[in-house]
């Protein structure tokens, strides 16, 4: 059983390198068009808010999990591990935070990368 979800968080953490490399060419190609008056900044504000907005845009599928919490043992941590350790609470979510430097990215891109 260990296996299989360390087998399943490898591929979520692989889809989100690809996810990743998609988004930066995506970028790119924006840029592009933006220099050549192809696009306006507003509309790369739309399309890049349509990207960061939920879980199938690119932009928040590009930040997948990282970091998984587990026991000094090296198995995965479950929800009562977690609670006995005081890393959760009882009927916790348990949402791995991602998406905070993903709504950090979305930010980035737009204000830094296209007002340059």
């Amino acid at each position: 059983m260990i296996k299989v979800k360390k087998d399943y968080l490898n591929k979520l953490y692989k889809d989100g390198q690809i996810d990743k490399d998609i988004l930066l060419e995506s970028i790119d190609l924006l840029r592009e068009g933006y220099k050549d008056k192809g696009i306006s900044l507003t509309g790369i504000q739309m399309l890049l808010v349509g990207q960061f907005a939920d879980m199938t845009g690119v932009g928040k599928a590009a930040a997948a999990p990282r970091m998984i919490p587990v026991n000094p043992d090296g198995s995965i941590a479950t929800d009562e591990d977690l609670v006995r350790l005081g890393l959760a609470y009882k009927k916790d979510p348990y949402v791995l935070e991602h998406m905070i430097p993903a709504k950090k990215n979305s930010h980035i891109i737009f204000s830094v990368y296209y007002n340059r």
